[in-house]
């Protein structure tokens, strides 16, 4: 009776699992090395990549952070500056009002003088 296929390959496996001191063909050693080495630089970049990931979302983190803080002193400055518009608008009514003052006074003392001349203002 003939081997079937699975047969020659249980074979072949019994032939690699026979030799001296269960070493491998030299090519499948090498393919084996090959394959861990890069096995192992692809959980190194990973790890690279997460550590990466990790430092950027604190620093987002971060940059969110002064983004709202730059958001509040926007608006306490905004206040700020709205509150001396108003006073500046406040103070120049207040420098129009005392000018009319001024200006009645020195008219009242105007008005004296052409009515009594001979009195010193």
């Amino acid at each position: 009776m003939m081997p079937t296929i699975s047969q020659n390959i249980n074979i072949t496996q019994l032939q690699l699992d026979l030799r001296p001191n269960g070493a491998l063909p030299s090519s499948a050693e090498e393919m084996v090395k090959e394959l861990q080495k890069e096995r192992e630089s692809h959980v190194q970049k990973e790890a690279t990549l997460q550590e990466t990931i990790q430092h950027l979302k604190m620093e987002n983190e971060s940059y969110i952070q002064k983004q709202g803080t730059l958001e509040e002193t926007i608006n306490q400055l905004r206040n700020e500056c709205d509150s001396h518009l108003k006073k500046e608008a406040s103070l120049e009514e207040s420098i129009m009002k005392l000018q009319q003052i001024n200006d009645s006074h020195l008219q009242k003392e105007d008005s004296l003088k052409e009515d009594h001349p001979t009195i010193a203002i």
